[in-house]
């Protein structure tokens, strides 16, 4: 992840359970920042000088935590515990003071309120793997992935609820919101497809 306007790169090392803070025309760390076991994804906050950081854990022993992560004075500065909930991935840090993090163990969508370091919202999916979530740009609605059921999930963020789940092709994993917010486009990686799917 380069945060807009940086000029620096962050890279999660799952396998050193940290975050290092590269310079991209150099290729040198300037700063390596630990977290929870096993981080997979990131995301940086709207304003730039916060990160929140997935730590999935592995399969002897899955994560159910989020590192939030000072990006101005590299160090972790709060670990949110998630459980009951397990196995956080995918990240969308889409308003000051909310960020969207699907649960693969607990088959959700949690909503975080980072200041208060605690879950305001958790939506279930019932869908295999929920691994990906994109938000739209108005943050009213999330959509998630989910590998297992081959399906996409929109969620109501101001309602909180489930809205309708979309077979978008087996192993569906990547997404993506066109500028518009009018398509989404998900890539089924064991079906080797793409499916654009009309948000409407």
């Amino acid at each position: 992840v380069l945060p807009a306007g940086a000029e620096t790169l962050l890279v999660v090392r799952k396998t050193g359970n940290a975050v290092d803070f590269i310079d991209p025309g150099s290729g040198l760390r300037l700063a390596s920042v630990p977290t929870g076991n096993a981080p997979h994804e990131i995301s940086v906050s709207p304003d730039g000088r916060r990160a929140v950081v997935s730590n999935y854990g592995t399969r002897e022993q899955p994560g159910s935590t989020v590192s939030i992560v000072d990006l101005e004075q590299p160090q972790e500065i709060r670990r949110i515990d998630l459980a009951p909930h397990s196995r956080p991935h995918g990240v969308a840090w889409y308003a000051s003071d909310r960020i969207a993090v699907t649960a693969e163990g607990s088959r959700h969508l949690l909503v975080l309120d980072p200041e208060a370091g605690r879950i305001v919202g958790a939506i279930e999916t019932a869908q295999e793997t929920s691994h990906m979530v994109v938000v739209s740009a108005d943050a009213r609605r999330a959509y998630v992935t989910s590998i297992g059921s081959g399906t996409t999930t929109a969620i109501d963020l101001v309602e909180g609820r489930k809205l309708a789940d979309v077979s978008t092709g087996a192993g569906s994993e990547a997404l993506a919101l066109t500028p518009d917010g009018h398509e989404l486009w998900v890539a089924a990686r064991a079906d080797g497809s793409i499916a654009i799917v009309d948000t409407a």
